[in-house]
């Protein structure tokens, strides 16, 4: 079942595969601008919305079916790149969104070293420039396809 996607980051569970995220947290705020105004309490001025800020963890396991060194390549990839990329959520498109930080946790190791578990939090911001006919014309049919590849083995 696909969960949700992130760019060609497809969410899902499986009977193969379990990537998906936890503790899903999403920022909404306003800017003010505050003008003085001798003698009296300042005003303020509503100048619009601030940029939407998205934090979710993952974990990177082996035993579920994962390659977590590959997953956090993939992840660190996107954002040396600085590249805005469609939040989808179930049915719901959330906007397109840089990764601005990444924190990992290496977990647990394997007999040569190799990491079995990392837990990742990550940490997005909203990109105005997008739009959803943009993203549609951009990505196409691509995140579907991932996501059906990745549940057809």
């Amino acid at each position: 079942m696909i969960v949700g996607t992130y760019g060609h980051i497809v969410f899902l569970t499986s009977t193969q595969y379990i990537r998906t995220f936890s503790n899903f947290k999403r920022s909404s705020g306003e800017r003010y601008a505050k003008h003085d105004v001798m003698g009296a309490k300042p005003v303020n001025e509503h100048i619009g919305p601030e940029l939407d800020q998205i934090s979710f963890s993952m974990r990177l396991d082996a035993s579920l079916g994962l390659l977590p060194l590959l997953s956090l390549s993939a992840l660190r990839t996107i954002r040396g790149a600085a590249e805005a990329n469609p939040l989808i959520i179930g049915t719901s498109y959330l906007g397109n969104y840089l990764i601005t930080n990444i924190s990992e946790e290496w977990r647990y190791f394997g007999a040569t070293g190799t990491p079995r578990v990392i837990l990742v939090e990550i940490s997005l911001i909203e990109d105005s420039q997008g739009s959803l006919r943009e993203t549609i014309v951009k990505f196409g049919d691509d995140f579907i396809n991932a996501g059906e590849d990745l549940l057809n083995g």
